[in-house]
């Protein structure tokens, strides 16, 4: 397994998933190595962590230095992505290449990949996986945590994710966007499994008072702001005494108009987490940007309804699929769901206790395992 960083700390959709995978189908008797960079963030990208082989949570770990990279350039096309939708041939090829990515760990793989009966490589959109994908394509599977996003339209990346052996999907929602993007794709929906927490989760937050929590990377690219703008409109005209409360790590603070209704939390661990969650009157998720999402159905397994953006089409699903959560579209949408919740409090539990069925049910280990050993078998057997 072919990750940009591995540690149980990350705030990381995509690396907690690849390592809890990995963790899992090794405790099923599989073979399974990782990969990695020596990067611990993902802003910087700086070599923080020693490079060599160790043995983290009972699997082997190499790590290998992140190679220098023209990070100015990379923002700067990365920019005009984002804005025009779309890069000349050469201005995608040299986005590419200035993208994180290892040459240590490229050479790893270009010589040892044919020992593996299987190589999967998450998420898709850095240089790890675009140029490590390439080098033994039978063999390789993406788990792409796709978006539908400016990167996920470039020919080049398409080219690469067509022609691997299997790409593992998330959500249903997500293999639907692949299968708008890439046509007809090899591959099968997989996800990440829950084990039924246990015991009290703890207490929640602030001093008992009503609070909603964001539960996430606090950057701009998940929406956080356009959240806590928003729920402090609401809190100004419904009740000033609600509270938004930020858990995570990033660079996004709320401004000082914001802050009596907005506050920071910053990262917890898990079971404090927990806490957070089940104290919640709900838990509110604006990103778009999700091929699966984690928090929500975290926060369903401790009996919390979720708020989620509309134009997500894999959390919409997960509401519409569990009858957990409401979906909204704009501020009207969203004072509604909240009053909802806020109104109805029998009703928000249902819908929470309705989310919960729904994780033990579609994404229990167990049954989440079975899909990755069929997904895998594929790949192995035919290598």
């Amino acid at each position: 397994m072919v990750t940009t960083r591995f540690g149980d700390q990350l705030v990381g959709g995509a690396e907690n998933l690849a390592r809890a995978l990995g963790m899992h189908a090794a405790a099923a008797g599989m073979d399974v190595e990782f990969a990695t960079t020596c990067a611990a963030d993902n802003e910087r990208w700086s070599n923080t962590l020693p490079a060599g082989e160790s043995t983290e949570g009972g699997l082997t770990v190499r790590r290998f230095r992140v190679s220098p990279r023209a990070v100015r350039r990379h923002g700067e096309l990365h920019a005009r992505l984002m804005r025009d939708g779309t890069l000349g041939t050469l201005d995608e090829a040299d986005f590419l290449g200035t993208s994180v990515w290892s040459a240590d760990m490229q050479r790893f793989i270009d010589d040892e990949g044919g020992g593996y009966d299987a190589i999967m490589f998450t998420p898709y959109l850095f240089g790890t996986t675009i140029f490590g994908a390439q080098s033994w394509p039978e063999r390789t599977i993406v788990i792409p945590c796709l978006h539908d996003e400016p990167d996920a339209h470039l020919p080049a990346i398409q080219a690469v994710l067509r022609r691997v052996s299997g790409l593992m999907f998330n959500a249903r929602g997500e293999q639907r966007l692949a299968e708008r993007l890439l046509g007809p794709v090899r591959g099968s929906v997989v996800g990440m499994g829950f084990d039924p927490p246990q015991g009290d989760p703890g207490p929640g937050l602030g001093d008992g008072s009503p609070y909603f929590v964001y539960a996430g990377r606090l950057e701009q690219g998940k929406r956080v702001h356009m959240a806590a703008q928003m729920f402090a409109d609401y809190a100004r005209r419904r009740d000033p005494a609600l509270r938004l409360m930020l858990i995570g790590r990033g660079s996004w603070r709320p401004p000082d108009d914001l802050r009596p209704f907005v506050q920071h939390v910053g990262y917890l661990d898990e079971q404090a987490k927990r806490g957070a969650l089940a104290g919640a009157r709900a838990l509110i998720n604006p990103s778009v940007l999700e091929s699966f999402s984690i928090v929500l159905l975290e926060a369903w397994l401790e009996g919390t309804p979720g708020v989620v953006a509309a134009g997500s089409e894999v959390m919409r699903d997960h509401c519409e699929d569990s009858g957990g959560g409401i979906a909204y579209a704009n501020q009207v949408e969203f004072d509604a769901a909240l009053d909802r919740v806020i109104g109805d409090p029998a009703g928000a539990r249902e819908m929470g206790e309705a989310g919960r069925a729904y994780v033990v049910d579609q994404y229990s280990w167990p049954r989440v395992m079975e899909r990755f050993e069929a997904a895998v078998d594929v790949v192995a057997s035919s290598s």
